[in-house]
């Protein structure tokens, strides 16, 4: 056996969606899915720091990969796909399936159409989360709904998530906005309990080059609409990012007070942060939401304690952020998307 190319047959799934749609809620379920059919699989991501696998699902961390329980791994490849997934088919006993989480600001067909390019895979279908609360709103923002009917252009399954504590009325009127901004993709609720692992074999079709059956507002009726086709502006002219680590324990309230100012401008904040009595905490943001769950990591070490910030460009206030992170006592350590 040619020990350089991944075994055949090793199944690849691209799951996509905006920032805070709820791709990694996604994850993490089917991961435990996958321990519980005894499934080996792994995840792959941008950077560890875009995905937040549940504590009890790792085993140990090597270099740049997760051993996850059920012989899972997850592993970080950067803008190396292909060659992550050369790794991946080279390990002993090879992942049958591999799910690959895209950054919330990329087109999950141009990733589908790269990880193709590796030798050995197959190709399933392309899936992408909605969030039944936001998407349509954000669809219609000036800065970032182009990118949004790109994505939605490009999917084979629309997965809608939020389904559990969004109205029935929202949930009919994000169908029917969906069924008329993506007519190529089939329509789901992630509460329905979708098994990505039944529907990835032999079930990527071609993709129509999608046409909105809505005019998007701004935009002139009669002017081409070949989002999925279009180059979209590259993420780092749109977004901005700042990191920060913290070695020393915060004021968990305050902290959640001060990612609540609109004034920050951000789309996005995720992290970890340990409070003055030890307990670990995950805090995420989206679509002006804040959710705060207590988290044992068990057996990592609390000095990786960090938050990620992101924005748009336009509205991204570095200066406030900055001034945020100092005043609680975290470092910047980098820029990330």
């Amino acid at each position: 056996m040619n020990t350089d190319e991944p075994q055949a047959g090793m199944q690849i799934t691209v799951i996509g969606g905006y920032l805070g749609a709820g791709k990694t809620t996604l994850v993490n379920r089917w991961l435990r899915q996958a321990q519980a059919d005894g499934r080996r699989i792994a995840v792959l991501v941008n950077d560890f720091g875009e995905i937040g696998i549940d504590a009890d699902l790792i085993l140990a961390q090597r270099d740049d990969v997760l051993e996850l329980a059920g012989g899972c791994v997850c592993c970080s490849f950067g803008s190396d796909l292909i060659g992550a997934l050369t790794r991946l088919g080279q390990r002993e006993p090879a992942p049958s399936q591999v799910l690959i989480e895209t950054s919330g600001v990329a087109l999950p067909g141009a990733v589908a159409r790269s990880a193709k390019l590796a030798p050995g895979v197959s190709l399933g279908p392309v899936l992408l989360a909605a969030d039944a609360l936001t998407i349509i709103e954000r669809a219609q923002d000036r800065y970032i709904g182009d990118t949004i009917i790109r994505q939605l252009g490009q999917a084979d399954r629309i997965l809608i998530t939020r389904d559990d504590v969004a109205s029935p009325e929202r949930l009919a009127q994000v169908r029917d906005w969906l069924a008329g901004m993506a007519p190529q993709a089939q329509i789901d609720q992630a509460a329905g309990g979708f098994d990505p692992f039944r529907t990835v074999a032999g079930n990527a079709r071609a993709r129509p080059t999608a046409r909105p059956l809505v005019t998007p507002p701004g935009r002139v009726r009669g002017r081409p609409r070949r989002f999925a086709s279009m180059s979209p502006p590259r993420a780092e002219q749109l977004f901005e990012s700042l990191s920060a680590r913290f070695d020393r324990p915060v004021d968990i309230n305050e902290v959640l007070r001060s990612l609540l100012d609109p004034a920050l401008g951000l789309e996005r904040a995720k992290g970890i942060l340990s409070d003055q009595q030890g307990q670990l905490w995950v805090i995420q943001l989206a679509g002006g939401r804040l959710s705060l769950t207590a988290h044992e990591y068990g057996g990592r070490d609390p000095q990786l304690d960090r938050l990620v910030c992101i924005g748009l460009r336009a509205r991204f206030n570095r200066p406030a952020i900055l001034a945020l992170f100092e005043r609680h006592g975290g470092s910047v350590i980098g820029q990330s998307r």
